[in-house]
Parts: structure tokens; sequence; C-alpha cells
């Protein structure tokens, strides 16, 4: 009897042995397929900053799939690595490709779930940006920015039960969450419930001045009261600013920012999201690191014309154009910009150089005609 359980007890030991080395050997197979499928960064497009930081995290990846030597959660973190400098360099495919390899690797990581979402929502993937945020939610299930993704992505899709459901998980555990309370706001209005909703956006609005959605919302809601006196007022103190996430994982993203491209694909983000002083803080970012960017110079040209800030408007555009002569759109803005500086000659010397480029451009011939006759008018 003793000899048969000490038989039994080195079976066991051998059979947990065969099944640790097989798993090895699959975990080894498994790499190795991974591994096959990194492709040489697309480093061309970048600034020398940008380059060097791909191929350095390309590098580090390639170096650890040939090394025997290195545990698989290594692997997982290099391939995660790379994926996050082609996610903040809007590489969103790619990025979402190398996470799910280090999710095949390594498949219940919070940070690379919930960045796979982002890639594809950013690829315009809603239906799967939701999968990887609910796989995500189910690893943390109080984490506020997963589910404030979760239901914009559902309101983006109109379903309506599911944002509903997901807004009552968000002002649960945060019951004074902005993002959740708008949400819940644009919910109501559909529902009809325009006395409620208009409540509170107020109270939102009182919190949150300086931010412009919460406003256009609400001048939605008096409209579809009949209450049209009142909707030129609040769109007009409605603030610059978009009610922002606060979002840890992107914060520590925005870090690996090292060149220009970086920062405008950054400023891109924060434009589209209606926020013009976050776009601005990028831009300035990347003329810093590269300042002769056009692309920076003409959208901080933008920014500061719609700030009202002309002299500056006209110095970014200038400045823009003298690095891309034939740049139309440029053109054209920087003349907008001199008109507000009442350098209506310099304009009209502008638009003439835009028609030396393209003699259909009507817009400039327009311009140029009513800038003369608003000379005329003044003499």
């Amino acid at each position: 009897m003793v000899y048969m359980l000490f038989h039994n007890k080195k079976s066991i030991v051998l059979i947990g042995l065969i099944l640790f080395v097989t798993s090895c050997s699959n975990d080894a197979d498994v790499i190795n397929q991974l591994c096959k499928k990194v492709g040489q960064p697309p480093v061309k497009n970048f600034d020398t900053l940008t380059q060097k930081s791909l191929n350095q995290a390309y590098t580090k990846l390639v170096n650890s799939c040939q090394n025997s030597q290195i545990s698989k959660t290594k692997v997982a973190y290099n391939f995660a690595n790379l994926a996050k400098i082609y996610l903040v360099n809007d590489l969103n495919v790619a990025a979402y490709q190398l996470f799910q390899s280090a999710l095949e690797i390594h498949p219940n990581h919070f940070a690379w779930h919930y960045l796979s979402g982002i890639a594809q929502e950013r690829m315009g993937n809603l239906d799967g940006a939701i999968i990887q945020y609910n796989l995500a939610h189910k690893i943390k299930p109080q984490n506020i920015p997963t589910l404030i993704r979760i239901a914009e992505n559902y309101k983006i899709l109109n379903n309506n039960e599911k944002t509903r459901k997901t807004v009552k998980k968000i002002l649960t555990l945060d019951p004074k969450n902005a993002i959740a309370s708008l949400l819940k706001s644009q919910l109501l209005i559909e529902e009809g419930q325009y006395s409620e909703a208009e409540i509170l956006l107020k109270q939102l609005i009182k919190k949150y001045p300086k931010a412009n959605k919460l406003n256009y919302v609400l001048a939605n809601a008096l409209r579809l009261q009949g209450r049209t006196d009142a909707i030129a007022k609040v769109v007009n103190s409605a603030g610059d600013q978009a009610l922002l996430l606060n979002d840890p994982l992107l914060e520590d993203l925005q870090k690996l920012v090292t060149g220009a491209g970086g920062y405008l694909v950054l400023a891109n983000k924060a434009r589209k999201s209606g926020d013009l002083s976050v776009a601005k803080t990028h831009l300035l970012a990347a003329i810093k690191i590269e300042p002769e960017n056009v692309s920076a110079l003409h959208n901080l040209g933008y920014i500061s014309g719609v700030e009202g800030n002309h002299k500056a408007a006209m110095d970014y555009l200038k400045k823009a154009l003298e690095n891309s002569p034939t740049n139309i759109d440029i053109a054209s803005d920087y003349a907008t910009a001199l008109v507000s500086m009442k350098k209506y000659q310099e304009a009209i010397d502008t638009y003439k150089s835009i028609l030396l480029i393209n003699p259909n451009d009507n817009e400039a011939k327009s311009r140029i005609i009513k800038i003369e006759k608003f000379i005329k008018s003044q003499n």
C-alpha cells in the first residue's frame, strides 16, 4: 500500500512535468506564430523622433521573439508597448492587431482590452469597440471610463435600452458624473421628458459653464418644447470646451508622444471633440519640436482666429504659407486673417496669388470683388 502511494505520487509528478513541458511548447508555438505576423513599422511619414520611438519598440519586440530565455509575459508586454506607440500615432489597425497578439499570450489584461476598444473606435468599428470594452469591464467592473465609452458607443448606435442600463450603472457608482448625466438628458429628450432634461442640463451648465455641448442639447430641448425665443441666449452662452473624460490610460498613452506627428494626432482629436484649448496646447508642443511644421502652424492660425486673436492668426498663417506657398487652404485662411487685421491690399494680393495657382477659384475672385467694393465705400 505504501509502495503504491509512492508510485502514484511519482506518477502525478511525472504527469505534471509532462503537462508543463507541453504547455511551454504550446506557448512557444503560439508566440512564434504571433511574431511571424509582425511587420516593419511604417516610419516614412513620421518625424525623426517618432521614427526612432517606433523602431526602438519594434527592435525590442523582435529581439524578445528571438530569445527563448525571455518569459512569455515579457513578450506580451513588448507586443503591447509597440501597439501603444502605434495607437498614439493613429496607426489604429496595426495597434489593434498587436494588442490582440498580446492578449493571446495574456488574455486577462484590462488595459489591452480597453486600448483595443479605443483602436476599434477610431477605426469606426463601434460594435468591435463595445466587445473590447465589455471584456475590459468584466475584469474591472467598477471602472468608470470603460462604462462611459460603452454607453457613448451604444448611444451612437441608437441602442437606447443598453445606453440607459449602462448610464444607470455609472450614476450608481458616480452620481455626479457629468458625461453620464449628459447622456441621461439626451435619453430623456428622446423619451419626450423635456422638462426633466432641461432641469438636469441647467444644473450641469451651472457646474460646467465652459462646456459647449450642454448648451446645444438644452437648445434642442427648448426647441422641442416650442420655446424658440430662449434658444439664442442658450447657444450664445455656450463655452468652447468639451466635457472631458478622466481617462488615466489615455493620459499615460500621451506620455509616449515623442515627435510633432504624435502631438498633431492628439490636437486633431481634441479639435474634433470641440476642445480647442487642449488642441492648441498639443499644437504648441508640436511646433516646439518642429517649428516649421505646416499643419501645426495652419491649425494654430485657425484656432487663434476662432479665439479672436487675429494678429496671432495672421502670424501663424504667414509662416505656414512661407513653408507651403502653393497651399490654397492656408492662403485663403491667411487672406481672411489679413482682412480681420484691416490689411485689405495684402488680402487682395493673397487672393490674386491663389488665382495664379488656380485661375478657376471662384471664391478668391468673389472675395477680391467684395474687398475692392468695401475699400471704395470707405473712400
